[in-house]
């Protein structure tokens, strides 16, 4: 609130006991206001929240033309005060009609202490779900307008380590620490309380806050060294899986579950958590929406990595030669994996990650028995137009590859007489003819 606002926005008292602190803070005599606020019983204090609330509020937004401002001081500590003793349900409401002052990470980082407190004190009741989902929302709003770097798809050398160390990605760590130990704290309070179960709001807000200004960000280690943005993640898993051992249970196909299934199927620490009665298999049909939708923006470099690098992860565990047979041909989202490999092998600007890439493209190619991938390799050059040249030579080295094996081997002997000569003919194949040329 500027300086030219105040006059428009000035307060006017309406009970006594704010008109008493309003006398003390016009005169700057803040200790006795504090003093004459803490003097008050219980019941004046829960009987005024309201009031006091709404002035304490004002009060904290007011412009003082000194270095430390004793308006924003001596507020934050009455309204924390008032959060310990008042009507905490009066208070909630007011804070969230306040959001639209709710603009500085000073005042995020105040209004969670606040909300730490009222949360407490407000009724075990089902309402309370109601309360924390409200809370949730203000708050993850505050970091969603945090303001990032910006990273071009063709960065190299140094320029990963210079985003992840950039300030304001650091600065949006911090406050992502607060607001995790935030629910820390409350996941650790209510653990006791049965009367309300409130982990699942929990373990869903957190889970959200990883599709926000965190998504943007890299886990992927520089230099052998692990990630900053990582480091400071790990909390958030952690906290997740004391809501739910199981988080592999919570995941949908929403696009929202996106990040969440990157971070738990590629970093060991936290897949090896993961319940063992899941398969490779399994693995791998959960995480093709997925892939899907991290690959779907071009522009957003960061989420491209954690596509590439699921990708990558999930092929990787597939048993060479023998997890698929052909049938598995006929299923359509094995048809969009490859559709989503291909495109980030060939078309994604993010060129880096195109070894990641062509790695999970061959283990999975590889997973499929040997008529599955003469199949494979049929269907794929089949539908290829011959102006994309660089798949079909990639498709033509694994022919060739294909061919040398079952050569090599004397696995199948499938590569005869039609079976090789249709693969020749869709790979030779000329759609203009032979050009003829004059001979002088």
């Amino acid at each position: 609130m500027s300086t030219d606002d105040t006059d428009s926005t000035s307060f006017y008292p309406n009970t006594l006991i704010v008109k008493d602190i309003s006398t003390f803070i016009d005169n700057s005599e803040f200790e006795k206001a504090l003093n004459y606020l803490t003097s008050l019983t219980e019941q004046q204090i829960y009987d005024n929240t309201w009031d006091l609330c709404t002035y304490l509020f004002y009060l904290l937004e007011k412009p003082s033309e000194k270095l430390c401002n004793e308006y924003e001081l001596y507020s934050q500590d009455a309204l924390t005060y008032v959060a310990q003793h008042g009507n905490s349900r009066e208070m909630l409401i007011i804070m969230l009609e306040q959001c639209d002052k709710f603009i500085s990470d000073n005042s995020f980082l105040f209004h969670i202490k606040l909300f730490s407190f009222i949360i407490k004190r407000l009724p075990l009741k089902p309402s309370l779900i109601t309360s924390l989902r409200d809370i949730f929302s203000l708050l993850q709003c505050h970091l969603t307008t945090h303001e990032l770097p910006t990273i071009d798809n063709d960065f190299a050398g140094n320029d990963l380590l210079i985003f992840n160390h950039d300030h304001r990605v650091i600065h949006l760590h911090k406050l992502t620490q607060s607001y995790i130990d935030f629910f820390c704290e409350l996941r650790d309070y209510f653990s006791t309380r049965t009367s309300v179960d409130i982990y699942p709001i929990l373990t869903k807000s957190l889970i959200s806050l990883l599709q926000g200004p965190l998504s943007s960000l890299s886990y992927e280690p520089i230099n052998s060294q692990e990630s900053l943005s990582f480091t400071s993640i790990r909390p958030l898993l952690d906290c997740l899986f004391t809501l739910n051992p199981n988080p592999i249970s919570l995941i949908d196909n929403k696009e929202q579950h996106s990040v969440l299934t990157y971070l738990l199927l590629t970093k060991n620490d936290y897949f090896s958590r993961l319940p063992g009665v899941y398969s490779r298999v399994f693995y791998l049909f959960l995480s093709i929406p997925f892939i899907q939708q991290l690959s779907s923006d071009r522009d957003r470099v960061m989420l491209t990595e954690k596509a590439c690098v699921l990708v990558s992860n999930v092929c990787s565990h597939l048993t060479p030669y023998k997890e698929f047979d052909q049938t598995l041909l006929d299923n359509d989202q094995i048809h969009l994996l490859i559709d989503t490999l291909k495109m980030l092998m060939v078309q994604s600007p993010a060129r880096q990650y195109s070894p990641l890439t062509i790695g999970a493209y061959r283990s999975l190619f590889r997973a499929f028995n040997p008529l599955g991938r003469c199949n494979f390799l049929r269907q794929q050059l089949a539908k290829t137009s011959y102006k994309e040249d660089s798949y079909r030579t990639f498709l033509c080295t694994l022919v060739k590859d294909e061919f040398l094996y079952d050569y090599q081997k004397l696995s199948s002997e499938i590569y005869k007489g039609n079976t090789l000569f249709q693969l020749l003919d869709h790979l030779t194949y000329l759609p203009n003819g032979i050009s003829k040329r004059k001979i002088s």
